[in-house]
């Protein structure tokens, strides 16, 4: 059970799913105990890791995230539409919220971004489209 974030630290740079998925719980668990802010800032350092599992969470997982990003969309935190994105992005998220965050990037952060939400297909995000296609 974890009882502390820093827990993280005792694993290793891209730990398994099951991992993940135990750290975005406590996170959203104890999200009423912090600022989103802080909230935000956590669930960022754990989609970069999620994202080099290349796997995606389940779908229960994906629905709590997506459910606390929309109920805690703020415009008054600064750095919220790229951590958005990325957590979007690493957790595979719905491309419409990928596409709500989008609109906030400034014009030359987007390309890649644009590219990532063209090349995905069906209900959510592919972060790694580019990665199947250097395999052909």
């Amino acid at each position: 059970m974890i009882t502390d974030f820093n827990e993280l630290n005792i694993y290793p740079e891209y730990p398994k799913p099951d991992i993940i998925e135990m750290f975005v719980n406590y996170v959203l668990d104890n999200s009423q105990n912090e600022s989103s802010g802080e909230t935000l800032r956590k669930l960022t350092i754990l989609s970069d890791k999620q994202y080099h599992t290349y796997t995606h969470p389940n779908i229960k997982l994906k629905e709590r995230i997506q459910k606390w990003l929309i109920s805690n969309w703020s415009d008054n935190i600064k750095e919220f539409p790229d951590n958005f994105l990325s957590i979007s992005y690493g957790f595979a998220l719905e491309k419409i919220i990928f596409e709500k965050a989008l609109k906030l990037i400034q014009e030359d952060k987007k390309n890649q971004m644009l590219l990532t939400l063209q090349n995905s297909e069906g209900l959510y995000i592919n972060p790694w489209w580019d990665k199947k296609a250097k395999k052909k």
